[in-house]
């Protein structure tokens, strides 16, 4: 009798342990996805960040071409882990400020702001930089909560690397960023080295595409 009570309990450990184990497996399960997909989240966060380092994006350029009033400038003022304070100029005259984000999980930088010079923003950026000399940063954390008006493509790393000559004879490795009709060249160590524009209007008005790239008078 006694040999049955102890046969009979232990059956009752063995059901409870088994029992617990299979309460506590899918959790396990869960938890261990939930770990993966997190390292996963960490991994792509470390791979684009060492993209930007190769590439150099927020490097200062002034792209310029002769005659035509095409180019485009930006020199990158303050920088946080997400956003970026810049100021440059559009084809040779238009100034502006722009605030850029990085979106590591688009694996891309986006332009999401952009205050033009004769708008009240872009004066009292100008006035708090420049007249009253205040940090680029402190700046920079203010206007982030305006109002988005802008959402384009700056920088990514979703072409295949090409091989081109610049003009000043240097033979480069490039990586293409596609934006509507224009093409942005980013080169290793360097940043932006080449703008390309290919659309319609460009090509109605010039007869072929054009290029810009730095400026030789600076």
């Amino acid at each position: 009798m006694i040999l049955i009570k102890r046969l009979f309990n232990f059956l009752l450990v063995v059901i409870f342990l088994v029992g617990c184990q299979a309460e506590s497996t899918p959790e396990t399960e869960q938890e261990l996805e939930q770990d993966n997909i997190k390292v996963e989240q960490e991994s792509d966060v470390d791979t684009f960040a060492r993209l930007i380092d190769t590439y150099q994006p927020f490097t200062d350029y002034d792209m310029y071409h002769d005659g035509t009033g095409l180019g485009e400038g930006m020199n990158f003022l303050a920088k946080t882990d997400q956003i970026i304070l810049a100021e440059g100029h559009q084809g040779q005259a238009l100034a502006f400020y722009r605030i850029l984000k990085i979106d590591s999980e688009a694996e891309a930088v986006f332009i999401t702001h952009e205050f033009q010079e004769g708008t009240v923003t872009f004066d009292s950026i100008r006035l708090a930089i420049e007249e009253e000399d205040r940090d680029p940063l402190l700046v920079l954390e203010e206007y982030q909560y305006e109002e988005q008006n802008k959402e384009q493509l700056f920088f990514s790393a979703t072409e295949e690397v090409e091989e081109t000559i610049l003009m000043s004879g240097e033979d480069v490795a490039v990586l293409p960023v596609y934006v509507d009709e224009t093409v942005y060249y980013f080169s290793e160590g360097k940043g932006l080295v080449r703008i390309l524009y290919q659309s319609e209007s460009v090509i109605d008005l010039f007869g072929e595409e054009q290029m810009a790239e730095a400026n030789p008078h600076l």
